[in-house]
């Protein structure tokens, strides 16, 4: 592919595919956007102008691969954080129940179930209307 540039030369450019090395290195190079359309135009010289939709392809699904591996980074994250934020609340939630069962007398079931409701912000229609019509 650059046999006259090297009859006259000058060396060989990292962007060929003269070897597996280099093909996957001028592969990775075009899917990064890095002069993917030097590499094009000089492929095209040597072949056909057929490879514009290969490169074209190439560079619109590699862009379109990695947006969607970047967002599905981010939304892993995102929602890694949400399910601790999650986990903190419900622990804190637990540590209130076990604060109020505590401080409740075993003897006295309603105080006790009134103190947990009140503990977890949880109230059932009958210890409202029990409320109510205690005022």
């Amino acid at each position: 592919m650059y046999d006259d540039l090297i009859a006259l030369g000058n060396e060989l450019p990292r962007n060929n595919f003269d070897s597996l090395l280099w093909s996957f290195v001028t592969v990775f190079q075009i899917l990064a956007g890095e002069a993917w359309n030097e590499v094009m135009y000089s492929v095209i010289g040597v072949t056909s102008p057929v490879y514009i939709l290969y490169f074209i392809s190439w560079v619109v699904i590699g862009q379109f691969i990695l947006l969607n591996l970047f967002l599905a980074v981010l939304l892993d994250n995102f929602s890694q954080q949400e399910e601790e934020e999650e986990e903190e609340l419900e622990r804190e939630a637990l540590e209130k129940v076990d604060h109020a069962a505590d401080a409740a007398d075993s003897t006295d079931a309603p105080v006790r179930v009134t103190a947990l409701a009140d503990a977890t912000g949880v109230h059932t229609s009958n210890q409202v209307t029990k409320e109510a019509r205690e005022t």
